[in-house]
């Protein structure tokens, strides 16, 4: 039995119902995957990767990669992240996720 099922069978004895990601969520949105030439290793706004989440917390402190206003202000446009949200990681190490509970202090 893997871990998974051990989990369902204890938390949900009568099973689960299972749906898309479509069915449920409002939104979809992928991040930014070729940074500008203007992104550098210190600066106003990072930007997240797989790297800042884990444990079910997204750690906005230890951001390797960050960008000027005006593109954070423009992928910020296009994301649209707000508190509540769930970030889930798809590349590197997949299936990481955490819920946005606060936004980054650096937000214009």
């Amino acid at each position: 039995m893997s871990k998974l099922d051990e989990l369902m069978a204890k938390f949900c004895p009568n099973g689960v119902e299972y749906k898309e990601l479509g069915e449920i969520c409002q939104s979809i949105k992928d991040g930014m995957h070729n940074l500008p030439k203007s992104s550098r290793k210190f600066g106003d706004y990072p930007i997240l990767s797989v790297q800042n989440i884990y444990n079910n917390l997204i750690d906005y402190h230890n951001a390797k990669r960050f960008v000027d206003k005006k593109t954070f202000i423009q992928e910020n446009k296009r994301t649209n992240v707000e508190v509540g949200d769930v970030l889930l990681t798809i590349v590197a190490t997949i299936g990481r996720s955490a819920v946005v509970k606060i936004f980054c202090q650096n937000s214009p």
